[in-house]
């Protein structure tokens, strides 16, 4: 009876997103007015692609040990997206919106500036200033679905999206950084990273429903791959010139990246729920530190000899992040 009242959930959870592309005129879902059932996609879908960030995380944290480079993989992972979803620009049962012909290309590049910047942040500027501050893009992307799109959030939601941000900022605390200019600088950068991946999953709930979302995601991840062409000359090197022995681990972390990418955004393009989805995805913060103690030997992370105010600080914060998600659950 459970199992049977459990598919039944899951089935009504698909066929309302899909009918909500069905329909271009119809509102977009961007707040939801009661409690989500664990069997949705808007709670699926982000806890797969938390999970597989997580893992593609460490995975190329154990490939820096052969200095692949950020700005390598970044590209590798965005042509391989683009690749998946190229044959989605050929899908789509209605006419082709030229007149916001864009659309995709603005959020593609949102999307880029996204990464660039998060890059920018964790590999030049201060850690322990870069995490808190891209853990404001739950904050923004409920302000956005408020003020910018007009679909106000019940309050409780509010309440969830609030204790999201400060879990996340709290675990990815790591105490006071030692340059006051670097600090700022990191900020910015990270701020605008924050910013622009709100403005990706906003755009993309808003405007992938008038194109057919495979087509959308289709032309905005070929787009975003033609635009990480910029990203070459950060590479450092040849391809050729990575040792053959780091292929595989570089190949499995780029495959789950990707992934991750692709299950969250198509999520977002198909169920819409932005501000909701993006308080389940925060528990990949959770999710990272978990591996890379788990795993900490294998990566070459120092994650498990942290002192105690740090893990401290950090398991409030994973206890806020998984009341946040209560929230949106009960």
């Amino acid at each position: 009876m459970a199992l049977h009242r459990l598919g039944d959930r899951l089935v009504e959870g698909y066929n309302r997103g899909f009918r909500r592309h069905d329909v271009p005129s119809s509102p977009p879902m961007i707040a939801s007015s009661e409690p989500f059932a664990l069997s949705t996609p808007i709670v699926i879908g982000p806890l797969i692609a938390a999970s597989l960030f997580s893992l593609g995380a460490a995975a190329l944290k154990r490939s820096g040990r052969w200095r692949i480079g950020v700005w390598r993989t970044t590209f590798l992972c965005n042509v391989f997206i683009g690749a998946v979803y190229l044959p989605g620009i050929l899908v789509g049962d209605r006419p082709i919106p030229w007149h916001a012909w864009w659309q995709p290309p603005v959020v593609g590049l949102m999307y880029l500036v996204g990464q660039t910047c998060t890059v920018l942040a964790l590999t030049r500027g201060d850690i322990s200033v870069a995490g808190p501050m891209l853990a404001l893009k739950i904050l923004v992307v409920a302000l956005m679905a408020t003020f910018l799109f007009g679909s106000p959030l019940p309050a409780w939601v509010w309440v969830s999206v609030v204790m999201a941000t400060v879990g996340v900022a709290l675990l990815n605390w790591g105490g006071r950084p030692d340059d006051r200019r670097r600090a700022i600088r990191t900020a910015i950068v990270a701020g605008i990273a924050a910013i622009a991946f709100a403005s990706f999953d906003a755009g993309l709930q808003e405007w992938a429903g008038e194109w057919g979302s495979l087509r959308f995601l289709g032309i905005m991840f070929a787009v975003t791959a033609l635009m990480s062409l910029s990203f070459v000359p950060g590479f450092g090197g040849r391809f050729r010139d990575v040792p053959k022995e780091a292929w595989p681990t570089v190949a499995l972390g780029v495959l789950l990246l990707a992934s991750q990418s692709m299950v969250f955004g198509s999520t977002i393009a198909l169920f819409g729920h932005a501000t909701e989805a993006n308080v389940v995805y925060s528990i990949r913060g959770l999710f990272s530190v978990i591996v890379m103690i788990v795993l900490g030997r294998w990566v070459g992370s120092e994650e498990s000899k942290l002192g105690s105010f740090v893990l401290a600080t950090r398991s409030i914060g994973a206890i806020l992040m998984l009341v946040s998600i209560a929230l949106l659950l009960f």
